[in-house]
């Protein structure tokens, strides 16, 4: 066996019945020998034409982590560098999105994205969403989507929790000291209202000469409301790791034996991570078929990373670990209204939302350290950085072949540093930006027979830019845009069989330097 391959033993005992499936959920009935028999997907789902593919993998694919369920998205790959507390590195569409420069990722309509992090611009840690509480999986490629506006260039990922879960507990037990253990509990579940609470806690030390001693635990409480025509939940969350990371080793330290390959030069390269979340959610349904849903939230979050990428190369005598540290508290409201309407016979639905966030984020911190004992400073201060947008957008119904989805979105952003290290010199070091983004999209579908569709797209998109880069540019850059275009199919020729086929090409402005 290969020193890193790992085992897993799983074990679930469920302590009652299986709560009361969604209206939604994909139809699935079991053999007789009990296993899973999904129903056939139909052609029909004309830009979300993948999206119930990935519903059936979440159905029957066991996963540990919720970043592990971003592999289930076609085309989009992970991979983790710096032990198992860190966020993933994500590629998509020929990409290096980092850990999330690119990719727009929500929980509930909760953004997971940091913006002007300590680590990258974007980094988007999902350890806080325990997989099991996973009901759904939307995503889409490309800036096409009105209602996705900051970093969604290469597409985005949103999640969608269950509003109920059985009472259950399971264990997991693998090689290495790897050991996860987790619990749902259901308090309530009836016609009218759900509650449930889940939480669970992970081991592990890794296949690597220096334990990973990675600890992770997670909770979280959601309530949820039915009445004749709305719906209301309110979920509170809380998730915090530590973990030591293997970091990069350089090839001729193996080659002359100094270290084996799963070794390590600099075994102090490490972190902590925490978040605490509350949300609230109402959707409301209207006699005329309109609906309005509003989303509020707020989050604390915390972040220290211990990382050497160079070892010794700037400082033979004490090395070159980094710490790179951060606090912040992000708050945010949206809102979203749909109107059904009739034209010529055909249902056309226009669309308008409007949302706000912002992160006021502190000690934001970059420091030269020894076996993460801090030695000097190379940048130090506070973030403040808010954001409002606003979109309409429209489905247009032309006969029964034709559908044309125009939109268009505009987002403002101001950000403001404060450097803290010149106040120690008696100095006041207070920039700031502001900047407004127009993004217009255009999507047309066009199916001459049930099975086959053809797909146009075409968007204009954006990424903001670390605010502490904005500033001492004086502002330039601040939203740099893209532009794509994907023009495809999809076709069904035959029962159980779904070819999907798209081109398409994203221009990008050029990034600023730090």
């Amino acid at each position: 066996m290969l020193p890193h391959t790992r085992i897993l033993a799983i074990a679930a005992l469920a302590l009652a019945g299986v709560a009361t499936a969604s209206a939604h959920e994909v139809e699935e009935s079991r053999d007789s020998l009990g296993r899973v028999q999904l129903h056939e997907i139909t052609v029909g789902e004309r830009l979300r034409h993948l999206n119930e593919a990935v519903r059936l993998d979440l159905k029957t694919t066991p996963m540990t982590s919720s970043q592990q369920v971003l592999r289930i998205v076609p085309g989009l790959f992970i991979a983790q560098h710096a032990g198992g507390g860190k966020a993933e590195q994500i590629f998509l569409r020929g990409f290096d999105l980092d850990h999330g420069t690119d990719i727009n990722i929500a929980v509930d309509g909760m953004p997971v994205n940091m913006l002007s992090h300590a680590h990258g611009q974007g980094y988007a840690d999902l350890h806080f969403l325990m997989p099991e509480l996973i009901d759904m999986v939307d995503f889409d490629k490309g800036p096409y989507d009105v209602a996705r506006g900051d970093l969604a260039t290469a597409g985005y990922v949103e999640f969608k929790t269950k509003d109920r879960m059985p009472t259950e507990a399971g264990v997991e037990i693998g090689t290495h000291n790897y050991q996860r253990y987790r619990a749902t509990a259901s308090f309530l579940n009836n016609d009218r209202q759900s509650f449930y609470a889940a939480a669970s806690f992970l081991t592990d030390d890794g296949f690597f000469d220096a334990d990973q001693d990675f600890k992770r635990f997670n909770a979280m409480a959601k309530y949820t409301q039915w009445n004749s025509d709305s719906k209301f939940s309110i979920i509170a969350s809380h998730f915090n790791s530590t973990w030591n990371a293997s970091g990069q080793i350089p090839e001729r330290a193996v080659d002359k034996g100094l270290i084996g390959w799963f070794g390590s030069l600099d075994p102090s390269e490490g972190g902590c991570t925490s978040r605490t979340s509350v949300q609230g959610i109402h959707h409301l349904h209207m006699d005329n078929g309109a609906s309005l849903n509003t989303n509020i939230w707020a989050s604390y979050y915390t972040f220290n990373l211990f990382s050497n990428f160079t070892f010794y190369l700037n400082d033979p005598e004490n090395g070159d670990e980094i710490r790179q540290h951060e606090r912040r508290l992000l708050s945010g409201a949206s809102t979203q209204y749909t109107h059904p309407f009739k034209v010529a016979g055909n249902t056309w639905k226009v669309n308008g939302g409007a949302g706000f966030r912002y992160d006021a984020i502190r000690d934001l911190g970059l420091y030269h350290a020894v076996k993460r004992n801090v030695i000097g400073t190379y940048s130090f201060g506070d973030v403040d950085q808010s954001s409002l947008y606003g979109y309409v957008g429209a489905e247009m119904n032309i006969g029964s072949k034709l559908v044309v989805y125009p939109g268009v979105r505009v987002d403002w952003f101001k950000m403001s540093y404060r450097d803290r290290m010149k106040e120690g010199e008696g100095e006041f070091d207070f920039r700031k930006s502001a900047q407004a983004k127009v993004s217009p999209k255009l999507s047309v579908v066009y199916s001459p027979v049930e099975e086959l569709e053809i797909l146009a797209k075409f968007g204009r998109g954006f990424h903001s830019n670390d605010a502490r880069v904005v500033v001492i540019q004086n502002g330039k850059e601040t939203l740099p845009g893209v532009t794509a275009v994907d023009l495809g199919f999809k076709y069904k020729p035959v029962e159980g069989m779904l070819l999907n086929l798209t081109g398409w090409r994203l221009y990008t402005s050029p990034r600023p330097r730090d």
